[in-house]
């Protein structure tokens, strides 16, 4: 899917046939839940993916949820880092413009004194000031635009907050019509329509965006997204596809295309992707993080506990990196080093019952059933008071149990 040779071109003839088969099928509203992305429940028999919650989602914290669906963590932050790529990007281009305008209106005063000096002098130094006052006026006229372009932008995020989204939308439209390439107010229109459940008015926003500024890849992935959610997963794969053409060996990018391609069931491409965000920054965690879960989720415990393993060299005083490749032991079945890890883990956050419970987990999947019991017992009774002192009586009482039938 990473294909470096693809020109964007192709990729916008390839968009403006999907926009012709989509018209037929947009209209719906999307309200499912997704079952396999709901939370799991732990166990202190199979441990978490991670213990710090259940299965990884590619957490991006801070995300508003129902705009940006349930993914969790800083996308926010991704998203905002794709587009000052771009906004670089575009500075870098009209200064490049700039530079060739320049450049021409030189060539063209030299042209003209070549001929009759007198001639050049008053002809080409009176286009030369004609293009210098278009210019000035032009650029004029766009920053005036862009200013109240803004100005209806920052309008429009007040009505928002006040719950009154028809002025809302009104101002970006209004906005748009100002300055049509103005990023912040098709981001917001687009994202207002979704959070009405205004799914089509949204993809259409999103196409707006991309025919007025077709080097931008932030639309790319937010329609990827949306089509995603509304179960046209080939469509949506095209759109991704031109997104990752357009952020080659941008970081941010590595985890929101391998967030989409578990969402469209497509694991080889994931974990490629994973991979080489791991390779591209080794000392990240959440990518080796984001690895190991795949990893895990993949059945590759191996490979999962060696990227956990990465995690605690990366951060040795972190209990929770201590508890996770303690999981990853525990799949295994490697009990004693699971144990090992706990105990670091327990010197580290002493006060932590959680880690208790893990550990008399592992315990418990050795068969040093009186050890679990040892553990079952303390947590009783240096935190009466705590959930995990409930569930510690209950799995007690199944050990004793245990230890009391006769055996033959």
């Amino acid at each position: 899917m990473y294909k470096p040779g693809m020109v964007l071109v192709a990729a916008l003839a390839c968009l403006l046939g999907i926009q012709t088969y989509r018209a037929h099928r947009l209209g719906g509203r999307l309200d499912r839940i997704d079952a396999d992305r709901q939370a799991g429940v732990a166990s202190t028999v199979a441990p978490p993916d991670e213990v710090t919650g259940p299965d990884y989602r590619y957490r991006f914290p801070g995300t508003d949820a129902q705009n940006l669906e349930t993914n969790g963590g800083d996308l926010e932050a991704y998203l905002e880092a794709i587009e000052e790529r771009d906004r670089e990007q575009a500075r870098q281009g009209e200064a490049e413009r700039g530079d060739k305008a320049g450049s021409a209106s030189e060539g063209n005063s030299s042209g003209a004194m070549r001929g009759s000096s007198k001639e050049a002098t008053s002809e080409g130094g009176a286009g030369k000031g004609r293009e210098e006052a278009d210019r000035a006026r032009k650029k004029k006229e766009e920053s005036a635009a862009q200013q109240k372009a803004q100005s209806l932008v920052r309008q429009a995020k007040d009505a928002i907050q006040s719950g009154d989204y028809d002025t809302a939308i009104s101002l970006l439209q209004q906005g748009l019509e100002a300055d049509p390439k103005n990023r912040d107010a098709y981001r917001d229109l687009a994202g207002l329509y979704q959070k009405l459940g205004m799914n089509d008015e949204a993809a259409l926003v999103y196409d707006d965006w991309i025919a007025e500024r077709p080097q931008d890849a932030v639309p790319y992935y937010q329609q990827a997204r949306l089509l995603e959610r509304l179960g046209m997963d080939e469509e949506a794969l095209a759109y991704l596809d031109t997104f990752l053409d357009l952020t080659q060996g941008e970081l941010s990018a590595y985890p929101m295309a391998a967030s989409m391609y578990r969402r469209l069931n497509m694991r080889d491409e994931e974990g490629a992707l994973l991979q080489a965000w791991a390779g591209a920054v080794p000392n990240s965690l959440e990518a080796h993080r984001a690895l190991a879960q795949f990893y895990t989720r993949s059945g590759n415990k191996p490979g999962a506990l060696n990227e956990y393993q990465r995690i605690v060299a990366l951060t040795p005083g972190n209990a929770t990196a201590h508890r996770n490749v303690a999981g990853a032991y525990q799949r295994l079945h490697m009990y004693g080093q699971a144990q090992a890890e706990l105990a670091v883990a327990m010197n580290l956050e002493p006060q932590n019952m959680a880690i208790r419970v893990q550990l008399a987990g592992a315990y418990r999947q050795g068969g040093e059933l009186q050890a679990a019991l040892d553990v079952y017992y303390g947590i009783i009774a240096d935190a009466p008071a705590s959930v995990e002192a409930v569930r510690a009586q209950r799995l007690a009482r199944n050990i004793e149990r245990q230890l009391q039938k006769p055996k033959g």
